[in-house]
């Protein structure tokens, strides 16, 4: 395969930049590897989540490390394999020249020899052919994605472990149908309120009514809302951080495949999230109208009338 088709259409897949890549394997099998290892365990222990690799999971690691060794142009600071797809940083030092696209595609090519090689001449295509890209450009943003792939395996084994809270189901309220994730209980609570912090308030009001909302969640309310102006934003921010049970309303639908991350990741694994929306997904950037506003905060209000 060998589409030049610019993936974002801002960018020259051929001048140095540094990406977070990402392959999933056909029909998302896990062929790779199986996650084994106790969630709670601190990395660099034993028991530390850690991926055990099949021998084409091997393979794929080895080709990775390869790859600098095809384009010297090109390193591989970092990667982590799952169960049924890849991640890896590929940094372009300098131009390629070629497009990044063919970089892509040569290495999941020579992955697909190695799979006929390892497991049989009749295997289909060990990974998808349309991969998906991150652009790497803001400061301390490279440490923070290499990270994140690294936690993946406990992240893995606490999705499991939870799975409940981290669940897309698809729900009936009061004759609307909602999609939510996380802890669909948290909409039974009888206490809950709709947070509001106009744009208009000056910083003194705004901690003001946020430290009244928080104050709120030490009661045992929940706070619902979807988060948006600098006031609604900093009491999210600060009941996340002290442990509160929040309900954000979101302004698109959930993605099949959609992980939470960072300290959301952490408080949805308490059963202390619930994510809910109206709106079906689209994967189209969204354009905040005030329609769309007032929607969300209506669904906000309705959510916490009495049961």
């Amino acid at each position: 395969m060998n589409d030049q088709h610019q993936r974002a259409f801002f960018n020259d897949y051929s001048q140095p930049r540094i990406y977070m890549i990402t392959l999933a394997t056909v029909g998302r099998k896990p062929l790779l590897g199986s996650v084994i290892g106790n969630p709670r365990t601190p990395h660099g222990n034993k028991d530390a989540p850690k991926v055990k690799l099949t021998p084409i999971g091997w393979e794929v690691s080895r080709q990775i490390a390869h790859i600098k060794w095809a384009y010297p142009q090109i390193s591989t600071p970092a990667w982590q394999l799952m169960p049924d797809h890849v991640h890896f940083i590929i940094n372009v030092k300098e131009a390629l020249p070629i497009h990044l696209n063919s970089v892509i595609y040569n290495f999941i090519n020579e992955c697909n020899k190695h799979n006929s090689v390892i497991n049989g001449p009749d295997q289909p295509p060990l990974f998808e052919y349309n991969y998906h890209d991150r652009i790497l450009s803001g400061k301390g943003q490279l440490q923070k994605m290499v990270d994140y792939i690294h936690d993946n395996p406990r992240r893995y084994l606490i999705r499991h472990l939870y799975q409940d809270y981290f669940t897309i189901r698809v729900i009936n309220w009061e004759g609307e149908t909602l999609q939510t994730f996380g802890n669909l209980k948290l909409l039974y609570f009888q206490h809950k309120m709709p947070v509001r912090i106009s744009r208009r308030n000056n910083e003194d009001q705004i901690q003001q009514l946020a430290q009244q909302y928080l104050l709120l969640t030490q009661q045992g309310t929940i706070l619902v809302s979807p988060f948006v102006s600098p006031g609604e934003k900093l009491v999210k921010e600060k009941a996340l951080e002290t442990g509160a049970p929040v309900i954000i309303i979101l302004d698109n639908g959930i993605p099949p495949l959609f992980k939470p991350s960072g300290l959301l990741f952490e408080q949805c694994a308490l059963g202390k999230i619930l994510l809910i929306t109206s709106f079906e997904y689209s994967s189209s950037k969204i354009t905040p109208t005030k329609q769309r506003f007032e929607q969300m905060n209506m669904l906000a209000i309705k959510l916490c009338k009495p049961i």
